[in-house]
């Protein structure tokens, strides 16, 4: 496993006491086998990801594209968990007065996205990996595309676009709350971008 040999590897460089790498090169192992089976597929599993055939026909210009938009990506998703939780966290009391569940509606919008950071990170991460170190870019995504990370985060995605249309009725039929104007504003904002 790559992701467990590195692991391995870098218990080495973490001058961890001759004692103590036993018992943690087990769990790091152990945990490190378990992300990579989680996010990559085994070698040889075919996928027809609509991001394996465009890294077929253009190599360098899929990565150049998912770089872009997936370290976008990445950056607005961190960035939307932090405000809107930081919001939630100041303002969740006064903004208990809509006659819609809006805060709710942002707190869940923020678990969503949330769970689909990790492997935002993983594609954009794993493609420059394999790209610095002169792996192909197709075995790459192949395997991320066939993944059960990538299946969820599939599942993930509409959940969070039907989120999303609901989020926007229930932002255009609220009525106002003197006590908490912010949240529209958040809400106009989160759907807008």
């Amino acid at each position: 496993f790559r992701l467990a040999t590195t692991c391995r590897r870098s218990l080495c460089c973490i001058g961890m006491p001759a004692q103590q790498p036993l018992i943690m090169s087990r769990v790091q192992l152990r945990l490190a086998r378990s992300l990579e089976e989680f996010f990559f597929a085994a070698p040889g599993t075919p996928s027809e990801d609509p991001l394996v055939v465009s890294v077929r026909r253009d190599a360098a210009g899929t990565r150049r594209f998912i770089a872009s938009v997936g370290t976008f990506g990445a950056y607005m998703g961190a960035l939307t968990c932090v405000v809107c939780s930081t919001f939630l966290a100041l303002t969740w009391d006064a903004c208990g007065c809509y006659d819609r569940p809006l805060r709710w509606w942002v707190l869940l919008y923020v678990i969503l996205q949330a769970c689909q950071l990790p492997m935002r990170v993983v594609l954009v991460a794993g493609l420059r990996n394999a790209e610095s170190s002169g792996r192909s870019a197709e075995a790459f995504l192949t395997s991320l595309t066939a993944s059960r990370a990538w299946q969820i985060g599939g599942v993930l995605g509409r959940l969070m676009y039907t989120w999303q249309v609901l989020g926007a009725l229930w932002w255009l039929g609220a009525e106002s709350c003197p006590s908490c104007p912010g949240i529209p504003k958040l809400m106009a904002a989160v759907l807008l971008t």
